[in-house]
Order: C-alpha cells, then sequence, then structure tokens
C-alpha cells in the first residue's frame, strides 16, 4: 500500500465523497477483488489505500486513526490546529479559519474499464465545503490545518525540533522503493518511497521527499539542503495548470537558494518535455 501496488485503486469517488461510516467503508473496499496480485503492478491508492491503512493502525494500536495521529503526531510536535476531520461541534466556532475550496476547472484522472483515460470534471466546491466532508475521517485527503504547521511536521523529519521518527526511519522511508513501473493512473514510471513521493517537478534536491495533494498543494523535505517547503491553495485549477503552477514555485525556491544548490539540484524539466502535453 505505501507503494501504490497494492492492487485496489480507487474506481471512481464515491465512497471518498460518501457520508458512510470508516468502518463500512473500510468493508465495501476490502471486499473489492483485487485487479492485480499485489506487488506486480502500480496504480495510485490515494484512498483506498491511505483508509486501510488507518484500519490497521486502529487493529494494532486499538485506536481510531484520527486520535492516534492527534496524540502521536501533534502532540508531541506542538501542533494544536490540524485535524483529520474537524467534528460538526467544532466547525462553527472556527468560521472562516476552515477555508473553503474552489473550483476552477479541476479534473480527476479515471480510468475505464477497458484502460483508457479519462479527465473528469469534479467540482470539489460542491461536496468538500459540506459539514458531513469537514467532519469525515478521510486519511486520504482529509487533513485540515495551517501550511506551517505541515511544516513543522517536515522538520521534525529533519531533525529539526522534536524527532517524531528515528533518522534511520526517515532514510528508508525516502528511500526508492518503487521503480520501473509505470502507474496506471498517470502513465508513468514515477519512482516511489514508503508513503512518500521521491520525485517531483521544478527541479528539487535528489534526495528529496514529501507529498503532493489534489491539484492544490505539496509539501517536501530536502535533507542535502535542509529545506522544507509547503505550499498550499484552495482554488482547484486542472491537473495540468496545478502541476505548472508548483513547477513554477518549486523552481523559485530552489533558484533562490543561490549557487551552491544549483550547481547540484536536478534540472527543472519542463511539463511538455516530461509528460509530453503542453501548458
Amino acid at each position: 500500500m505505501l507503494t501504490h501496488t497494492g492492487g485496489f485503486p480507487n474506481a471512481d469517488t464515491k465512497l471518498f465523497d460518501a457520508d458512510l461510516p470508516y468502518g463500512e467503508v473500510v468493508a465495501r473496499i476490502a471486499a473489492s477483488p483485487a485487479r492485480w496480485e499485489p506487488g506486480t503492478d502500480a496504480a495510485y491508492h490515494p484512498s483506498s489505500g491511505w483508509k486501510i491503512l488507518g484500519a490497521i493502525v486502529e487493529r494494532v494500536d486499538g485506536r481510531p486513526i484520527d486520535r492516534y495521529v492527534r496524540e502521536e503526531v501533534f502532540a508531541p510536535l506542538g501542533i494544536e490546529n490540524m485535524r483529520l476531520g474537524i467534528p460538526r461541534e467544532e466547525q462553527p466556532t472556527l468560521g472562516d479559519r476552515i477555508a473553503p475550496v474552489y473550483w476552477r476547472g479541476h479534473v480527476l484522472p479515471v480510468v475505464d474499464a477497458d484502460g483508457s483515460l479519462q479527465m473528469v470534471p469534479y467540482k470539489v466546491d460542491q461536496l468538500h465545503n459540506e459539514p458531513h466532508f469537514i467532519a469525515k475521517v478521510e486519511p486520504g485527503g482529509g487533513m485540515r490545518g495551517p501550511a506551517r504547521e505541515l511544516g513543522r511536521f517536515y522538520e521534525s523529519l529533519l531533525g529539526m525540533g522534536h524527532p517524531l521518527l528515528e533518522p534511520r526511519t526517515v532514510e528508508v522511508m525516502g528511500a526508492v522503493h518503487r521503480h520501473g513501473i509505470k502507474d496506471r493512473l498517470f502513465r508513468q514510471n514515477i519512482p516511489w518511497g514508503l508513503g512518500v513521493q521521491v520525485a517531483f517537478t521544478g527541479g528539487t534536491g535528489r534526495r528529496v521527499f514529501g507529498h503532493g495533494g489534489m491539484a492544490s498543494s505539496r509539501a517536501l523535505a530536502d535533507p542535502e539542503f535542509g529545506l522544507v517547503m509547503v505550499v498550499v491553495s484552495n482554488g482547484l485549477a486542472g491537473f495540468v495548470e496545478a502541476e505548472q503552477r508548483l513547477f513554477e514555485v518549486t523552481d523559485a525556491v530552489y533558484s533562490a537558494l543561490g549557487d551552491d544548490v544549483a550547481r547540484t539540484r536536478q534540472r527543472a524539466v519542463p511539463l511538455r518535455e516530461l509528460y509530453g502535453f503542453s501548458t
């Protein structure tokens, strides 16, 4: 699951958007037939895989995933404003601090039964701003909080502040664990670490790791340069436009670090060259 090779990628967004109990969604995912033998193929499992991981944490530890994250991750780091699901009773208190999501032509890549790829319009503002969606525990895309607190999490992984994980664990997590397998969804050979991306557009360092989020955000840690970068936007553009936005921000940050970084960072490959399309 951490390398998105589990064999049960999302078929659609229905389970992700539905107002259903966590356990019921997990049961539906578990009952779905695998599309391939685990470990032999790859496709992004953004919601299905992370829901199952949350269920494993609860089975092993005994605490639901939202409580586990709150007590074992947020509390040691002094993170006070981040939530994996904001209960309905808390939402009025937070008011306009819960930033709304705006649709800006966002589309989702969907793989049809015959293997063809379609980009389907996804008006997230009609769903993600609903109180039930804000309240639901969704490990694959339901975390809300200030960008600075997400940055604090990544800083801890680089040894800044409270050490959430041992350095050797971070090193293993950020290593390449999937390579040479074409992702069925993205149609690219994208390397992956354990639960994290290890390849980004924009010309990063060579040991970078982190994750992006739904054509809206990017967070990464670069141990080579001691850099943490978090970008969060609530206007969700189409995939190409959003990736271009993140490309430009990432390139600007690394370029601003000067000549020492410029000599060893990866080349900022234009999207038309990387993906074969024009922006």
